[in-house]
């Protein structure tokens, strides 16, 4: 009984185990981002830092922060908005806003500051910037930079037709994993011949 329950345990842990896990999360969570709203927003000069967990979720019921989390207690769907940097003066910033996604939109520096603080604080172990001077980075307090890009975005923003759609989506695929959709292949010789 004992070499089974560890079997199970190697097995729970598996690379193929964490494989499966994230290719249903990460469908989930790509429909979901597929459903807001997406605008670029560029600065005129190369003013983004970035890290290594970059994607930022701005929590739906927080109208500012005076200091920037440390970590996200939170799932897309709960989100005002979610930030990306791309490059070093591009970032994405996707929200709710029942209205089509659009072209690029300027912002002013102090707007790259406070994405940067947000990116810093939430970087796992390390944070970069494009080569030359420091990045701005905002010491608060901090606003959704939607605010910017919608001056009229509220909580009702929150209840719109595509935040609906993508709660359907959820309640539809919740128990589907989606990897029935995938071939794995753990072992090259339990290849179907073709």
């Amino acid at each position: 009984m004992e070499r089974v329950r560890a079997k199970m345990i190697d097995a729970y842990r598996s690379p193929t185990n964490r494989g499966f896990t994230m290719l249903t999360k990460a469908i989930k969570v790509a429909s979901i981002f597929g459903l807001m709203r997406w605008q670029i927003v560029v600065f005129d000069e190369d003013l983004l830092a970035y890290s290594d967990h970059p994607v930022v979720l701005w929590p739906g019921d927080v109208k500012r922060f005076d200091a920037p989390p440390k970590r996200q207690a939170l799932g897309p769907l709960s989100a005002l908005e979610v930030r990306v940097p791309l490059s070093p003066s591009v970032a994405l910033v996707m929200n709710w806003v029942d209205e089509s996604d659009r072209t690029a939109v300027s912002l002013p520096p102090a707007a790259a500051g406070e994405l940067n603080a947000l990116t810093i604080g939430q970087a796992d172990l390390e944070w970069m910037h494009k080569r030359g001077r420091q990045p701005p980075v905002a010491t608060g307090p901090f606003r959704p930079l939607s605010h910017l890009l919608d001056p009229g975005l509220d909580q009702a923003k929150l209840r719109s037709t595509r935040r609906t759609t993508a709660e359907s989506f959820l309640r539809r695929h919740k128990h589907r994993t989606h990897v029935q959709d995938v071939m794995v292949v753990v072992d090259v010789s339990a290849i179907p011949a073709t």
